[in-house]
């Protein structure tokens, strides 16, 4: 494929060349740039609104190529495969990892220091080492960053509590003993309608034992000496999945776990309706939820509850990635690079900060007292500004908590919060301390041969056990089987690009 892209874009030059022997030097305005970008479920893509308003403000010729947020995926692998690429593509750093790999990309580090003065004002060293490519330890793109790490929250039915005169669980033991209580009190709590105890992803029960499901297809994580190492070899596995058999023989964990855990919808239909008394959630849930349960029970109550007390006395609770989406640069704008990171840079500038977080002034905001205010109909949430293109999620630039913060909260103020909006600031704020940065994602040549069917078949053993079909010491037999077919090698080669990065 190397071979293939390589011959494609010297062609592509010679032409280049020969095309401009005849026309002469172009101007900067006259450089035409291809943009490759996904849009979002709201409809913001290459032609939004913002996007539109941005290459007006830039003064660019830019032709930007958008496909649906579902699909692009699978665009960017047939762009890849067809070598006919654009000149700059926003994708997620596992799809960069492919392009760079394929050699599609350019390094950026020179180009960063000489054509983005404003992309360097915002990132940071700490930031450079969790995009670095570990192989050759340069930048192959500038990210989408988001410096609010908290993003999910353990959520609990208050009432449910105060029905059963009980405090929300801080230690692992008052865990099970709450759950037990909301199953064997069903008919009090649900009016005799099923409960499942603790529903949605058990993540939060992975952290209690200090494994953190993330890296490569969240099957990676650290142990106390800062290894990089497979969650399954964790020092504490063997423990956590002994807890999690357990919860599910007793019926306190989701009986569905494996067909929802990876199903958001399926997940909140449980806490919507009431089905559910605890789980691990999004932040933005513990206000919807509760206010959907209200109009049923007035006195319904999905409420913050901090993260249990891990078996160390830590309280952990997952974070999410602070840099995001990447724009790079492809091998077919050599000769237009300059333009190029110019116009990754100026998502970064003032301009692009006030377009890409607030919108279109005089639309989705207004200037008050020196200060953008985006107007009611688009700050609860972000679906409304989503949909002409504002604060997205699929291209590079500096996300504003000034801005994330009005749409969070409808453009009110912390102190003027009730008693609901205040759940969800309490879950982004005073989680804080607990969190755990989720760790690097690599992809290495073990991985990109072996791994799609090693965490396949670790994850079917890892379901057998909890359901009971498989004993804890049978997955331990059994993991020696995925290390010695190939999962020895992943963790070597993990650890090394761990090594190198960090």
């Amino acid at each position: 494929m190397k071979k293939i892209i390589a011959l494609m874009m010297c062609l592509v030059l010679v032409i280049s060349v020969m095309s401009g022997c005849n026309k002469g030097t172009e101007n900067a305005e006259s450089v035409e740039l291809t943009v490759m970008m996904s849009s979002n479920e709201h409809g913001g893509g290459g032609d939004s609104e913002v996007v539109q308003k941005m290459i007006e403000m830039m003064g660019v010729n830019a032709n930007v190529i958008s496909a649906p947020q579902a699909s692009y995926g699978e665009k960017l692998n047939v762009t890849l495969a067809s070598g006919n690429l654009p000149d700059i593509v926003y994708m997620d750093e596992k799809n960069v990892n492919s392009w760079i790999d394929e050699g599609a990309l350019l390094p950026l580090d020179d180009l960063i220091e000489k054509y983005a003065p404003n992309f360097k004002k915002v990132f940071t060293e700490d930031d450079r080492k969790t995009i670095v490519n570990p192989q050759d330890l340069r930048l192959y793109g500038v990210p989408y960053i988001l410096r609010l790490p908290a993003m999910n929250t353990m959520g609990i039915r208050r009432d449910w509590l105060e029905a059963l005169n009980l405090e929300a669980p801080s230690t692992i033991e008052e865990l099970e003993t709450v759950l037990t209580a909301f199953k064997d009190n069903a008919a009090k709590l649900n009016g005799g309608a099923p409960v499942i105890p603790m529903a949605g992803r058990l993540s939060a029960i992975y952290m209690m034992y200090g494994i953190s499901e993330t890296g490569d297809n969240n099957s990676w994580t650290l142990d106390e000496n800062g290894n990089y190492i497979s969650k399954y070899e964790h020092p504490n596995y063997r423990q956590c999945l002994e807890t999690l058999q357990k919860f599910y023989a007793n019926g306190l964990i989701d009986p569905e776990f494996l067909t929802r855990n990876n199903d958001d919808n399926a997940i909140y239909s449980l806490f919507n309706a009431g089905t559910a008394g605890m789980g691990y959630v999004y932040s933005t849930r513990l206000r919807e939820i509760t206010e959907i349960l209200r109009q049923s029970n007035p006195d319904a109550w999905f409420d913050y509850m901090p993260p249990v007390d891990g078996i160390d006395g830590q309280k952990r609770i997952p974070g999410r990635k602070v840099l995001g989406t990447l724009g790079s640069i492809t091998i077919a704008a050599e000769g237009k690079e300059k333009e190029c990171m110019e116009f990754l840079d100026w998502g970064y500038s003032e301009e692009g900060d006030r377009l890409l977080n607030y919108g279109i002034e005089g639309k989705t905001y207004d200037m008050v007292d020196g200060k953008p205010v985006i107007r009611d109909e688009y700050n609860h949430g972000w679906v409304e500004i989503r949909k002409v293109g504002g604060v997205p999620t699929n291209m590079a630039y500096n996300r504003n908590l000034d801005a994330y913060n009005q749409c969070m909260f409808y453009g009110k103020d912390i102190a003027d919060l009730d008693e609901f909006e205040k759940l969800t600031y309490k879950a982004y704020y005073e989680n804080e301390p607990f969190i755990v940065k989720p760790i690097r994602a690599f992809s290495t040549e073990t991985s990109l041969s072996k791994g799609t069917d090693i965490y396949a078949f670790l994850a079917e053993k890892e379901a057998k056990v909890i359901v009971g079909k498989l004993s804890v010491d049978e997955f331990f037999e059994e993991l020696k089987t995925a290390k010695a077919n190939g999962l020895d090698a992943m963790t070597a080669e993990m650890q090394e690009y761990w090594k190198t990065v960090k």
